[in-house]
């Protein structure tokens, strides 16, 4: 609101970049099919680089809206692919595990992320910048990790497909258009799951909030500690869950993880007192991480290795779109 936004349109910031990457992912996946995955991750950050330098920079919340909405095409080239990617360099044996693994590690990440963009403000703030300039701070940060992130792939990361090129010298081969791959009715489901399962988490956390404010007078920062430890619950439950589904196979514990997190939100508003209303949304986040991986893997398995990108994309635009339905 220091830039002049009004609090009606302080919303308009999150569902632009979350429009605009769900618009755009499965064309970047696809793209990620046919240039490589690595090139679309390089080309992603190079964006977030610029786009997070340039949040900071900004002079009034009209600019900013359309820098966030520019972010969130970036931000889908520079995350989706890297889904891709993970599962190229991975044995169908251990995917569960690999996809529970990187659930970990964004959860970890967008726990942390609050707390150091404020702690790096709180600097900035203490060195007599102004508010405002101190609030510019975290998105200089964020893009210097962008470009910490960008060499640490150029450097590290290899291309998981083959990515044909003709030889240095040599025109180009006209190929013919490529067949459109049909999605399967396995597919079709799965992307209604994962629409189903945005709306289930867009609706429930915040309402969560007023839950526990009504009903048991919580204070802010009580419920801020609960919603983080139901959080940590389900970040180990991810790793676990993605690990048990590579040995005992995706559907029976992507159904248990799925009913338990159903029945446990079920329960929650009949809780009587706040002891229990941690507890269920606790156990709610436990089989929602149960499940997640497991879904996330048996998606690696239907879909066709050439069209793994696309294909990502449109899973992940569903569950965006699931999320973006109920804001």
């Amino acid at each position: 609101m220091s830039l002049g936004a009004s609090v009606a349109s302080i919303g308009l910031f999150t569902s632009s970049f979350m429009f605009t990457s769900a618009m755009l992912a499965p064309k970047l996946g696809g793209l990620s099919d046919k240039m490589g995955r690595k090139r679309v991750i390089l080309w992603g950050l190079l964006g977030d680089v610029i786009f997070g330098t340039l949040t900071g920079l900004v002079p009034s919340w009209h600019w900013l809206l359309l820098i966030r909405t520019l972010n969130g095409a970036v931000t889908a080239a520079a995350t989706l692919p890297a889904e891709a990617l993970v599962i190229d360099h991975t044995p169908e044996d251990r995917r569960g595990e690999a996809t529970g693994f990187v659930t970990v590690c964004g959860m970890i990440g967008r726990s942390l992320g609050p707390a150091f963009g404020v702690r790096s403000s709180q600097f900035a703030s203490s060195t007599r910048l102004s508010l405002v300039d101190s609030y510019r701070v975290p998105y200089f940060v964020d893009a210097a990790l962008a470009a910490l992130a960008m060499m640490l792939v150029a450097w590290k990361i290899k291309e998981g497909r083959r990515v044909t090129r003709p030889p240095l010298g040599l025109p180009a081969i006209k190929k013919r258009k490529s067949v459109p791959i049909p999605i399967s009715r396995s597919l079709k489901i799965l992307f209604l799951c994962a629409f189903a399962n945005g709306i289930a988490l867009g609706f429930v956390m915040p309402i969560s909030v007023l839950f526990y404010r009504d009903k048991f007078g919580a204070e802010p920062v009580l419920i801020g500690f609960i919603i983080s430890l139901s959080g940590f619950i389900g970040l180990l439950a991810s790793w676990i869950g993605g690990r048990i589904s590579d040995r005992l196979g995706r559907k029976p514990v992507i159904g248990i993880g799925g009913i338990s997190s159903r029945l446990a939100g079920m329960v929650l508003p009949l809780s009587l007192d706040l002891n229990q209303a941690t507890f269920f949304l606790a156990l709610r986040s436990l089989g929602f991480n149960i499940n997640m991986p497991a879904m996330q893997a048996l998606r690696a398995d239907i879909v066709p290795e050439e069209a793994r990108g696309r294909l990502f994309g449109l899973y992940r635009a569903s569950f965006t779109w699931g999320i973006s339905w109920v804001l």
